[in-house]
C-alpha cells in the first residue's frame, strides 16, 4: 500500500475572530467598526446638515432649498476631505 500514501489533512488556522472575518480577502470596513463608530458615521453628517439648515434659516429661503444647500455643502466637505486624504496618503 505504499504507492497510495494517506494524505495528512492540515487544520486551517483560525484567526482571532474565527473564520467570519478572515474567510475572504474582500471584507468590508463596516464589519470591523464598533457600534458607536457606526452610529457616529450615520448621525454626525445628519447633525452637520441640521446645523447648516439652522444657519440658513436667517436667509429666508424656502425649507427645501435650505435642505438642499445643507446636503450639498456637507457632501462637498466630505468630498474635499476624502480627496485631500487620498492625495496625501498616496504620496
Amino acid at each position: 500500500m505504499w504507492p497510495f500514501k494517506n494524505k495528512i489533512k492540515e487544520e486551517t488556522k483560525r484567526g482571532l475572530y474565527g473564520n467570519k472575518y478572515n474567510s475572504s480577502k474582500n471584507v468590508s470596513g463596516w464589519d470591523n467598526l464598533g457600534l458607536i463608530e457606526q452610529l457616529c458615521l450615520i448621525v454626525l453628517p445628519c447633525l452637520l446638515v441640521f446645523m447648516f439648515y439652522i444657519m440658513l434659516e436667517m436667509t429666508g429661503l424656502i425649507w427645501w432649498v435650505r435642505l438642499l444647500i445643507g446636503i450639498g455643502s456637507v457632501a462637498t466637505l466630505m468630498t474635499i476631505i476624502t480627496l485631500l486624504v487620498n492625495y496625501f496618503v498616496e504620496r
